[in-house]
């Protein structure tokens, strides 16, 4: 703290967990653990929680605010994170604070709102009062400001809590959803492309524990694929901390599918034989479901025909958090997560290279049952199984 007896920290609220009752503090220590993990790179602090708040509090020299605040922002459970001055719970000395607050941002932000909060209800003003005190304050020593109580082009928050009080200005929205590996652990099956990230990010961010599962199918595609989906793998733990990338060599499944199943029917059975060795991952590192990127309607074998036919051949649930959105809307959030430069590199996806101009749009129950029968009869579970067994295993960190 400087000699006025001021410092800085860097707030951060809960979401949703708020409303978790008794199973709360679970809740919490796995939100403290991804705030430990966010902002480690940035310099030695001090994590807490008081009074439904995580605070961070740096313990030396050279702490990287604005990097910390940015990687805090990535926590899934976060609702909101905020670069903090700590104080005296002292009119004179917040009013002066939120001043200098109010004076230091963009000089085209002329309109703002005093927010306040009084956790500490022995202070001597309730919220209301705090709120016309700054905001008086803020009118008398900074010029060419006016009072916007509807659209504000920012906002000086002031809290009051344990004796101490909180002053800054604005806020940065947090990830919400909640704490990641809260809700178990599902394997999700990655291509190189744009769905497949976002799918993985959308289930992480409601606490399930992602191992991701790419298949490979050399010389049919190169280990650049392979190194541009791990790099997506890495976007993704930004937000989840190290993940767990299961590379699967999927060529000889592949082109015995080819040999023997109707070329209309080809993609359909490659897809399935995908969530059988993705299934058989999942009972190896106990994971109790799937995840995929499909959208319906989005391409030929995504009717609800051809998911119903991929989801026969496994014995657990399958997620498809895409699957009532547009390509547009998906590529919204991979640009807003991080991974859509990396998915629209160029790269040569295993089902595509393999597929008829025009599959099975509807296929029944009846026919792809005989395909499958077929494979059988040809050694395909032997070769599921192999794949699965044989598996690479790459532990990707954030900054890889």
């Amino acid at each position: 703290m400087d000699k006025e007896g001021e410092g800085r920290v860097i707030l951060a609220s809960y979401g949703e967990v708020m409303l978790k009752g008794l199973n709360r503090p679970f809740f919490e220590r796995k939100m403290l653990e991804g705030v430990r993990r966010a902002v480690a790179p940035f310099g030695p602090a001090v994590v807490s929680k008081s009074q439904g708040k995580l605070v961070v509090r740096p313990s030396g020299e050279g702490f990287d605010y604005a990097r910390a605040v940015a990687a805090m922002r990535k926590v899934f459970g976060l609702a909101y994170v905020c670069d903090v001055r700590e104080t005296a719970a002292d009119m004179g000395v917040i009013c002066g604070l939120a001043a200098r607050l109010a004076g230091g941002g963009d000089p085209g932000m002329r309109t703002f709102k005093v927010e306040a909060r009084r956790g500490d209800k022995g202070f001597h003003l309730n919220s209301m009062e705090i709120c016309a005190a700054v905001g008086e304050s803020i009118l008398r020593n900074v010029g060419g400001v006016t009072v916007d109580l509807e659209k504000p082009s920012f906002v000086i928050h002031v809290e009051v809590r344990d004796g101490r009080a909180y002053v800054y200005r604005d806020r940065e929205a947090g990830a919400r959803g909640l704490p990641y590996a809260t809700g178990g652990k599902a394997v999700s099956l990655l291509s190189g492309g744009i769905d497949s990230p976002v799918a993985s990010w959308m289930m992480a961010r409601r606490g399930v524990e992602i191992e991701a599962a790419y298949f490979h199918s050399y010389p049919y595609t190169t280990d650049r694929v392979k190194e541009k989906v791990a790099s997506l793998v890495a976007a993704l733990t930004e937000y989840t901390g190290e993940m767990r990338l299961h590379v699967v060599g999927f060529t000889k499944t592949q082109e015995l599918i080819r040999e023997v199943a109707k070329p209309t029917f080809v993609t359909l059975m490659m897809r399935g034989s995908m969530m059988r060795i993705a299934s058989d991952i999942a009972d190896r590192v106990g994971a109790k479901a799937l995840v995929t990127g499909e959208s319906m309607g989005q391409v030929a074998s995504q009717t609800m025909e051809g998911l119903a036919a991929t989801d026969r051949v496994v014995g657990k649930p399958v997620f498809r958090p895409l699957i009532g959105m547009d390509k547009n809307e998906t590529i919204d959030l991979a640009r807003a997560i991080g991974t859509y430069e990396t998915s629209i590199i160029p790269y040569d996806d295993c089902c595509t290279l393999f597929s008829a101009r025009h599959p099975e749009l509807r296929p029944r129950p009846i026919e792809v049952d005989l395909i499958r029968s077929r494979l059988e009869g040809a050694g395909i579970g032997a070769l599921e199984a192999e794949a699965a067994e044989g598996r690479e295993e790459i532990m990707v960190r954030p900054g890889r």
